[in-house]
Formats: C-alpha cells, sequence, structure tokens
C-alpha cells in the first residue's frame, strides 16, 4: 500500500475533509457526536535561501485543536446545552467524564526537508515535530490517541539541526490548524 501510494502521489493535492481527512475528528471527551472535523493539511516553510521544512497532518485528535498564538480553542467538543467549545481540559480537571475512551484517535504527521541530515539527525527532527502537536492539541498524546510524527531529508542543503526541528514543529502545528480550518471552513 505504501508503494502504491508513492506512485499515485503527485504536488497537488486536495486537504481538508478528504482520503484519510474525510472521517477524521477532534474533541470527542462527549462522544463523536460532540465532535467536529479534523481533517488533512500540509504547510511548507523556505527557512533560509534554498532550505525548506515542510509538513503534513491528518488530525483525528481525541483532544481539542488550540491557536497556540491566541490560546483560543478552533476546533474541539461542543458542550451539548450550549453549543459553546466545552475545553476538554477544563472539563477532565472537573472530572466530569468517564474514562476509558476509544483508542481510536491520533494525529499523524510526516516532517520533511531538503537538509543533508544523518539518520540521527532525521530521529531528532521526529522528535522535535512531535512539539507542534503540543503547541496545537489539548490534551496532546494521551492514552487515547496514537499521536506520531515521522520525519525524512531527502535534499544535500547544509542546515542547523535545531533550527530544522523547530521550524518541523512549527510547520507540523500549522498543518495541524490549517487542517481543522479547511474542514470547518473558519
Amino acid at each position: 500500500m505504501g508503494y502504491q501510494a508513492c506512485q499515485n502521489a503527485k504536488a497537488d493535492f486536495e486537504e481538508g475533509l478528504v482520503g484519510a481527512g474525510k472521517g477524521a475528528t477532534v474533541g470527542k471527551i462527549l462522544g463523536i457526536q460532540q465532535a467536529m472535523p479534523g481533517g488533512i493539511a500540509s504547510c511548507a516553510l523556505e527557512i533560509r535561501p534554498g532550505v525548506f521544512v515542510g509538513a503534513i497532518a491528518l488530525v483525528n485528535a481525541f483532544g481539542d485543536i488550540i491557536d497556540p498564538k491566541t490560546g483560543n480553542i478552533l476546533a474541539g467538543a461542543k458542550d451539548p446545552q450550549t453549543g459553546e467549545f466545552l475545553d476538554t481540559y477544563r472539563f477532565m480537571k472537573a472530572q466530569q467524564f468517564k474514562a476509558p475512551f476509544s483508542k481510536d484517535n491520533t494525529t499523524l504527521a510526516v516532517a520533511a526537508t531538503n537538509a543533508a541530515l544523518t539518520k540521527e539527525e532525521v530521529n531528532k527532527v521526529a522528535m522535535m515535530a512531535q512539539n507542534g502537536i503540543a503547541r496545537s492539541t489539548r490534551p496532546a498524546h494521551t492514552m487515547y490517541d496514537g499521536d506520531v510524527v515521522f520525519a525524512l531529508s531527502y535534499g544535500a542543503e547544509k542546515a542547523d539541526l535545531n533550527l530544522v526541528g523547530e521550524a518541523a514543529a512549527e510547520m507540523v502545528s500549522e498543518a495541524i490548524l490549517k487542517a481543522v480550518r479547511l474542514s470547518n471552513s473558519l
């Protein structure tokens, strides 16, 4: 299937509620009825002339999606009484939820760069890129999520590993935000 996916890959692709993103949802503490669409999206950034870092994220999180710049919830569980955002983390702290929940939640992301990196450096980029999930998902990496970020390097450009890793985290976060914005027409 991976080989077939590579053969079907193209530079221009749809984002939002398409492909794997079609059934993705976020904010499931009160069940799927109070959840919102997740989706799939990508972002890229030129960190210096000729050096790019990009990410694609499939957003199917247990928690809410938060804009890290404002702290506002962009997508998540809705209060059935008011229709307003519930704030999953606050709801959990008040111990108003009943575990266990389905473990069918996950945010999957791939960070890619054309910077020349060793295998160990690519692993570090993947670790740093995980921060992108934590920046934009609350709560992130729960026992109900299978959150993971993969990374790859396919070029020969010279770049600082720390800069590449931080840019990867930023692009993962931005791809998550873009996915829910596209999927919810925000």
